[in-house]
């Protein structure tokens, strides 16, 4: 198998590193363009849907397989600290993201229209469910719910790794 030049290799203190800590990428996945509807759609319409995943770049990699036509992307993704997590984020993402969506534009199977820019709706409804989680998580005396970036994971996986000696 070829190598990423992209991506330095990894030693096997941090594969097992990353292993250990049991990350989990919650997406929001969807069209790389808006899609007509219906014939003569000039505007279309933006699936997206939440999707989680270990590995950011798997979460879309079925229902583009799936897709015939049009090429099914991860738009965004945050890490979180375990799959009890991810669940959590992608269950209040869910429930806010119906939110966005006019309801006279359900799609199938789960997707749904975003009305906007992804860059611009997926920080708005991230920083929401990530409020409400660390408001419920605080109530029950736990730990508050944190979400983080790819560098970050670097940072903690690296950290992890070189502490293993």
């Amino acid at each position: 198998m070829a190598r990423n030049p992209d991506r330095p290799a990894r030693s096997r203190a941090y594969r097992a590193a990353e292993a250990d800590l049991g990350y989990h990428a919650v997406c929001m996945i969807g069209y790389a363009r808006p899609v007509p509807r219906d014939w003569g759609d000039n505007r279309g319409v933006q699936p997206v849907r939440i999707a989680m995943s270990k590995k950011p770049r798997d979460a879309a990699r079925r229902p583009d397989i799936e897709s015939p036509i049009h090429q099914i992307e991860v738009l965004d993704y945050v890490l979180v600290e375990s799959e009890a997590h991810a669940r959590l984020l992608k269950a209040k993402l869910d429930e806010l993201l119906v939110g966005t969506s006019d309801e006279s534009k359900a799609l199938r199977h789960g997707w749904r229209d975003l009305d906007g820019d992804h860059t611009m709706v997926w920080p708005i409804l991230l920083e929401q469910a990530v409020r409400e989680l660390t408001a419920a998580a605080k109530s029950r005396r736990a730990t508050s719910f944190s979400v983080f970036d790819e560098a970050e994971k670097e940072r903690r996986v690296t950290r992890r790794a070189r502490g293993r000696g």
